[in-house]
């Protein structure tokens, strides 16, 4: 008996908190991942532990000690999202839920946690056995939802048209200038005419679509319902909804257009912000987490580095690695754009559709009409009502689009 509960109580709930935690997230956000991506966050989650047990055990000199320290720290890590969002959630303006608290008192904690460590003689038997035993049932839970998800139909894939052999087939390029306003938001709200870059639209051979409008105000809704060709359905119709999020990153990813086009011999290209028909996105946004991203968002290094690695580099004037934070999206749209131009160049045996998903005019407005950067301050959160700029940076996006190359 006593040999089955020193069995029990191994080291298993090292592997297992990992796995749980991935296994987790990956059912959450099933339909905009890909298991390829949940294993090597396994992997890399089984080996960061394992580096934490090293340095444990260099401090500790007891296996068990340093498999408790390394538990400890991987917990804090893996679940600080939930935990911080509902103590936001419970105290809106508590000092307990901002990190001039936090931050303090963590490492208050890891510092008793380390001398209580150092001090014990306990042996940590019944603690294991808990832990083992309550992350394996935990993770027998998940299986029911994950079969489930896996179980659920995706979206349709299969064309119902005929496939003409003998038809002309030119290479399609679908070209998205995000939060591009229409002639009539730009005259009526900004008082701003943009006939002239219309003219020069229709003289390249562009067809104009007067009054238009998106069927959503989010960029994931409304790319799901346009490459759906059709309405979304069965969702609330909120951006703070990760399951209707989850469900635009799968139907923009599975879309019917994709197998459509591979049907009818195209080569689908991806220039675009969203993983789509398998092709991962070259420029995945900050703004727009897709596959691992997706669980990571909740860790504690993630939450530290999206909620003060700015204010940090603000607040010591630490200038490249502003730069780099604020003139990140800009980057993104030069690769895409770089991408689309060079895509143009290339001749192939087959026809291609190539999507490509600019964030410009979208926020931020990095440039004047005349390409002269705006102050960095223009750039930051907040700054989105800035009309005079939205409209000097829609110029100055026209003058890239129709630049003579």
């Amino acid at each position: 008996m006593k040999s089955v509960q020193r069995y029990a109580s191994g080291e298993y709930f090292l592997f297992l908190l990992p796995l749980f935690f991935v296994l987790h997230g990956y059912i959450e956000n099933y339909e905009a991942m890909r298991f390829s991506e949940a294993l090597y966050l396994l992997l890399q989650t089984l080996f960061v532990s394992l580096v934490i047990l090293l340095i444990g055990l260099l401090n500790f000199r007891r296996l068990r000690k340093a498999d408790i320290f390394t538990f400890c720290l991987l917990f804090y890590h893996l679940f600080f999202g939930p935990v911080h969002d509902a103590i936001k959630k419970l105290f809106p303006s508590a000092f307990l839920s901002k990190y001039a608290f936090i931050l303090p008192v963590s490492l208050l904690l890891l510092i008793c946690l380390m001398i209580y460590l150092r001090k014990t003689q306990r042996s940590f038997n019944r603690i294991s056995l808990y832990l083992n035993g309550l992350l394996l049932l935990l993770i027998l839970l998940e299986f029911p939802a994950l079969l489930k998800a896996s179980s659920q139909k995706g979206p349709t894939s299969a064309s119902s048209s005929a496939i003409c052999d003998t038809c002309e087939k030119p290479d399609i390029h679908l070209i998205i200038a995000d939060e591009y306003a229409d002639s009539v938001s730009l005259q009526q709200i900004f008082g701003f005419d943009n006939g002239t870059f219309q003219g020069a639209m229709r003289k390249r051979g562009f067809h104009i679509v007067e009054n238009s409008r998106s069927n959503y105000n989010f960029t994931p809704f409304a790319m799901a319902s346009l490459l759906q060709m059709d309405y979304l359905t069965g969702i609330k119709g909120h951006n703070q909804s990760l399951a209707d999020k989850n469900r635009c990153y799968e139907l923009i990813n599975k879309s019917v257009l994709w197998n459509y086009f591979k049907e009818h011999g195209y080569e689908i290209r991806n220039h675009s912000i969203f993983n789509i028909a398998n092709i991962p996105t070259p420029a995945p946004q900050n703004y727009i987490l897709i596959g691992k991203d997706m669980i990571l968002m909740q860790t504690f290094l993630s939450r530290l580095d999206r909620d003060l690695r700015y204010h940090l580099a603000l607040t010591f004037g630490i200038k490249s690695e502003l730069n780099r934070i604020v003139y990140f999206i800009n980057r993104c749209n030069r690769l895409l754009f770089g991408r689309l131009l060079a895509e143009t160049k290339r001749v192939t045996a087959k026809p291609r559709f190539v999507y490509t998903h600019l964030t410009m005019p979208h926020y931020p407005y990095y440039f004047r009409k005349d390409g002269t950067p705006n102050p960095v301050e223009f750039l930051s959160e907040g700054q989105q009502v800035r009309q005079k700029e939205y409209i000097e940076y829609l110029q100055y996006s026209n003058s890239i689009f129709f630049k003579d190359r």
